[in-house]
C-alpha cells in the first residue's frame, strides 16, 4: 500500500523564480485586462456550476486559480493587489492588475540586466509618492501629489459620469445610483433590492447604517459579496455580554419563538456588547447545521459606555425593540415577543450594518418616535454641552431621519438581474469615490499626465543609479493603461500614445486631453467629454499595484510544495 509524503522544497530561485511568478502575472493580467475599456471583452466561466459571463474585473480575477502553485503565487499577489485597490476606492481591480503586470514585468528585465532590487523598488516607490501625494492620518486620506493638480470637484452631472462609465455605459444604471449617491452622501446607506419591473428605480426608506459588521465571516450568506443579507428580520439588543451557550440558546429560541408568534420567518439579527467563543460556537453549529438551520447573524456594538447605549436605543427606537440589560433584572428565559424588533431587511459586511425598518404606524410615530427625534434636538441646541456631545447628537438624528436609499433593480430573468445588480454594485462605489474626493480625466490619461508631470521631479543622477531607473521604470508604466483601452478598441497603443501627447501639446498643454475608444476620437477635454476616473480609484489602482509588484520585485526564492507517493520501507 502507498503511503502519500509531502516533500517541502525550496527549489525556485532567482531567475527562475521571477520567470514563474511573472507567468503567472501575465495570465491574471490577460484574463482580467481585456476586459478594459468601452471595447473590453467579456470574460466567460463555470461559477458552481453555472455558467457566467461578466465583464467586471474583480469577479474575473477572483475565478482565476492556476494549476501550476509557482505561478498561482504570482497570479494571488496580483489578486491581493486588486483586492486592496478595492478595499481603498471600491474600485480600480483591472486598473491595478494592469499596473502590478507592467511594475514587475519592467522590474524583472532590469533586475536580469544586473539592477539592484532594492534601490529599483526604492525608486519606484519615490515615483508613487510623487504621483499619488502623501497620506494624512488625520485625514485618513491622501492629499497632494501631480493627480490631485488634475482633479475637479464632482458635480451632480460628473456624478452620472463617474456611474455611467463604471456601468459600462448603462444610462439608466448610471441615473438611479448617481441619484441614490446625492442622496445619502458618500457615507449614507444604500442597498440594493429588486424590482417589480424592468425599469430600475430608487426609494428612500426608513433604516440606519452602523459601523459594526459580522462577528464571525462563518455568519455570512452572500460569499461572493462576503455579506450576509436576511429579509423579514426579528431584532434582539443585548445590552450585556453573551456569556456562554446556554444564554445564546436561550435567546435563539426566545426570538424563535416571538417570529413564530407574529406569522414571520426566524431570521435573527442579535446586537450585543461582545460574545463568548463558546457562545459563537453554538450559535454557528445552530447556522450551520444540515436539518433546520437558525438564519442569524450576529453584530457586537463598536462603542463603549454611554455611545453604546445611545446607539441600541437608536437602533431600539427604529425597530420597535427592547434594550435588553442586565440592569433590568431580566434573564433571558423571560424574554418575550414584546422584547424583539423588526427589521424589512438586514445587510451585515464585515464593516458596516444597514437596517431596513418597516414604516411605523402613525401612532408611533406621533407617540414614540417624534419624541425622541424632538429629545436629540433639544441636546443639539443645549449650548451648556460640550462639542462633543452636540456633534454626537448630531450624528444620531442624522442617521435616523437620512433613511436608507435602496436601488430597486429591474430585468427580464433572473439571471439578467443578477448582473445588473453587480454592475449597480461597482458603480456605487465608483460613484461614492468620485463625490468624496473629485474626479481626473478618464481613459488613462490622468496616469499619463501624471507621469510627464513627475518627470520635473527627477534628479540629476536618476540616469546612473539604480534607485533612479526605478523611478523612470514606474513613469514609464503610467501610458500602460491608455495603451490597453486603445489596443482592446483594436488601435496601436503606442501610436495613440504618442498622438494624445501630440494632441495634448496643440490645445494648450491643459494635462485633460485624451482619446474615446468608444468613437476613436482624439478630445481636447474629457472631462467636460464625461470621460472621467475618480481620483480615490486612481490613486488606489496605484499604490496597490506598486506595492505588491515591488515585494514580488525584492523576492530571490519561491518556497513550493510537492507529493511524492513512496512504497512503506520493508521490514517497518
Amino acid at each position: 500500500m502507498q503511503e502519500a509524503v509531502e516533500v517541502i522544497r525550496a527549489n525556485k530561485y532567482g531567475a527562475d523564480a521571477r520567470a514563474r511568478i511573472l507567468a503567472g502575472v501575465q495570465q491574471i493580467s490577460q484574463a482580467v485586462c481585456s476586459t478594459l475599456g468601452p471595447a473590453g471583452r467579456w470574460v466567460l466561466f463555470d461559477h458552481q456550476g453555472l455558467a457566467i459571463s461578466t465583464k467586471d474585473g474583480v469577479t474575473v480575477a477572483r475565478e482565476i486559480n492556476l494549476p501550476d502553485q509557482y505561478e498561482n503565487l504570482g497570479a494571488r499577489m496580483v489578486k491581493a493587489a486588486a483586492g486592496q485597490a478595492v478595499d481603498e476606492a471600491g474600485d480600480g481591480t483591472t486598473t491595478a492588475t494592469l499596473l502590478c503586470h507592467a511594475i514587475y514585468e519592467a522590474g524583472c528585465k532590469a533586475i536580469d540586466e544586473g539592477a539592484e532590487p532594492v534601490q529599483l523598488v526604492r525608486g519606484i516607490e519615490r515615483a508613487v509618492k510623487d504621483v499619488v501625494g502623501n497620506y494624512d492620518l488625520a485625514a485618513k486620506k491622501f492629499s497632494g501629489g501631480i493627480l490631485e493638480s488634475l482633479a475637479v470637484p464632482c458635480s451632480p452631472e460628473l456624478a452620472f459620469q463617474a456611474a455611467r462609465i463604471s456601468a459600462n455605459g448603462d444610462e439608466g444604471i448610471a441615473r438611479v445610483v448617481s441619484e441614490a449617491v446625492l442622496k445619502v452622501g458618500v457615507d449614507g446607506a444604500l442597498t440594493i433590492g429588486d424590482s417589480y419591473s424592468q425599469d430600475h428605480s430608487v426609494e428612500t426608506v426608513e433604516g440606519m447604517q452602523i459601523k459594526a459588521g459580522y462577528a464571525h465571516p462563518y455568519l455570512i450568506t452572500d460569499v461572493q459579496r462576503n455579506r450576509a443579507v436576511y429579509e423579514r428580520v426579528t431584532v434582539c439588543l443585548i445590552d450585556n455580554r453573551i456569556n456562554n451557550a446556554d444564554e445564546a440558546s436561550r435567546i435563539m429560541q426566545a426570538a424563535i419563538m416571538a417570529a413564530k408568534g407574529k406569522s414571520r420567518p426566524y431570521n435573527i439579527i442579535v446586537f450585543c456588547n461582545e460574545i463568548d467563543k463558546q457562545a459563537m460556537e453554538n450559535v454557528l453549529t445552530n447556522k450551520l447545521r444540515r436539518e433546520s438551520p437558525i438564519p442569524i447573524v450576529v453584530v457586537q456594538t463598536p462603542l463603549w459606555g454611554d455611545a453604546r447605549r445611545d446607539l441600541l436605543e437608536d437602533i431600539a427606537i427604529l425597530t420597535e425593540a427592547q434594550r435588553i440589560e442586565s440592569g433590568r433584572g431580566k434573564s433571558y428565559e423571560g424574554l418575550t415577543a414584546n422584547d424583539f424588533g423588526y427589521a424589512e431587511k438586514v445587510v451585515v459586511t464585515a464593516t458596516t450594518t444597514i437596517l431596513t425598518a418597516s414604516k411605523p404606524s402613525e401612532f408611533y410615530v406621533d407617540k414614540k418616535l417624534n419624541p425622541y427625534l424632538d429629545k436629540l434636538r433639544t441636546i443639539i441646541n443645549d449650548t451648556s454641552l460640550r462639542p462633543d456631545q452636540i456633534d454626537a447628537a448630531k450624528g444620531r438624528l442624522a442617521a435616523l431621519t437620512g433613511g436608507v436609499a435602496e436601488i430597486k433593480v429591474g430585468g427580464t430573468s433572473i439571471e439578467s438581474v443578477r448582473q445588473v445588480k453587480f454592475q449597480v454594485e461597482d458603480a456605487i462605489h465608483a460613484t461614492r469615490a468620485a463625490v468624496s474626493e473629485g474626479v481626473v480625466p478618464g481613459g488613462g490619461s490622468a496616469l499619463l499626465f501624471a507621469g510627464e508631470g513627475a518627470e520635473a521631479a527627477v534628479c540629476v543622477d536618476d540616469d546612473v543609479t539604480d534607485e533612479g531607473r526605478g523611478y523612470w521604470l514606474l513613469l514609464g508604466c503610467l501610458q500602460r493603461p491608455i495603451m490597453k483601452i486603445a489596443e482592446n478598441a483594436g488601435h496601436n497603443g503606442e501610436k495613440i500614445v504618442q498622438q494624445v501627447k501630440e494632441a495634448n501639446a496643440i490645445y494648450s498643454g491643459t494635462d485633460r486631453g485624451g482619446f474615446d475608444a468608444a468613437t476613436g476620437a482624439f478630445l481636447p477635454d474629457m472631462i467636460d467629454a464625461g470621460i472621467v476616473d475618480p481620483l480615490r480609484v486612481v490613486r488606489a489602482a496605484l499604490n496597490s499595484a506598486a506595492s505588491a509588484a515591488s515585494v514580488l520585485l525584492k523576492t530571490e526564492a519561491i518556497l513550493g510544495r510537492e507529493t511524492t507517493n513512496q512504497l512503506p520501507v520493508a521490514g517497518r
